[in-house]
């Protein structure tokens, strides 16, 4: 039987890539992931639950998934359930944003700031922005996140030199802005394999370090900020050195605020050696030099479901 899906809420927007029906030829070969009856289903590439075909156009259980974010430049290309698209809202992507926001903010760029405290007299605080004006660092304040009585004491607090002021911000979750990078580059490698993708058992720690990123699952987790070519963009095969054969999945974020384009580049465990070990020769590793074989970013399951094993025994 032939199931193909689409997301018919967005018919006349995006029409994604049709998943043609591998689920019945992929049951034999891992269960555990397509634990289903029925063919007509389409299976969530991060929980893993599967869906019948009466759901598929219903925006609050399936949503479309924009890869990378759409705040941050990306474009649809695949399908999430709701539940797993909100958390990565809730609990990564927020992070990566404000990562390029404080790369924008160290580069004294007009269009950067970032949400400050300035207090005084241990208890008194007013709210506003920390931004470079004229090349000076300067706290902007803003009435609306301030007490009006604490305008009007540091009034009085400004005459006193001695008085001291302190100013304070937070900074983004560095690891969590990391695993929001290995969300993208999973999804990203999801929608050019396919379901085929899911039946390697060493994404088994990618994906639940995506649902707990506040556990410690992984030495390193395999994200540059780098100069990657053009030709990279997509999927690549790491080939040598054979401690890091793996997926690299390459790709561009844009910051919000600033337009400026940021590449990253996401090393994903292979289902067979060295597998999850990449990580662990990763974890002191700031040059990378290695061989490659590019894949592109083009949908190319439809062709065959088992082609990311294909490439990984015969890359070349």
């Amino acid at each position: 039987m032939s199931h193909q899906f689409f997301s018919a809420y967005a018919k006349n927007r995006i029409h994604l890539r049709q998943y043609v029906d591998v689920v019945s030829g992929l049951k034999s070969l891992e269960p555990k992931i397509l634990a289903s009856d029925r063919d007509d289903i389409f299976i969530c590439p991060l929980c893993l639950r599967s869906f019948n075909k009466s759901v598929l156009s219903n925006p609050e259980i399936l949503i479309e998934e924009h890869v990378p974010p759409k705040k941050l430049g990306g474009v649809v290309r695949t399908i999430t359930c709701h539940q797993c698209n909100h958390r990565a809202g809730t609990q990564l992507e927020n992070d990566l944003k404000k990562c390029l926001e404080s790369k924008d903010f160290d580069n004294r760029l007009i269009s950067a700031f970032q949400n400050a405290r300035l207090s005084f007299n241990g208890i008194e605080d007013l709210g506003g922005e920390l931004r470079y004006v004229d090349g000076t660092l300067k706290f902007v304040g803003d009435i609306r996140r301030s007490n009006p009585k604490s305008l009007l004491k540091l009034q009085e607090v400004l005459k006193d030199k001695k008085q001291s002021l302190n100013i304070t911000y937070k900074s983004h979750r560095i690891k969590r802005a990391d695993i929001a990078c290995i969300r993208i580059g999973y999804l990203m490698g999801f929608s050019i394999f396919g379901y085929g993708f899911l039946l390697n058992p060493n994404l088994d720690v990618i994906r639940k370090l995506i649902e707990n990123p506040d556990k410690n699952l992984l030495p390193s987790f395999g994200v540059f900020e780098e100069n990657f070519p053009d030709n990279m963009l997509g999927v690549n095969i790491v080939l040598y050195p054979k401690e890091i054969k793996s997926f690299l999945v390459v790709f561009d974020v844009i910051s919000p605020k600033s337009k400026v384009i940021t590449r990253y580049g996401v090393f994903l465990p292979g289902p067979s050696e060295p597998g999850l070990n990449i990580y662990t020769w990763l974890a002191d590793r700031e040059k990378l030099e290695f061989k490659h074989v590019p894949i592109g970013n083009q949908t190319i399951f439809e062709s065959n479901p088992l082609y990311s094993y294909f490439l990984w025994q015969d890359p070349t």
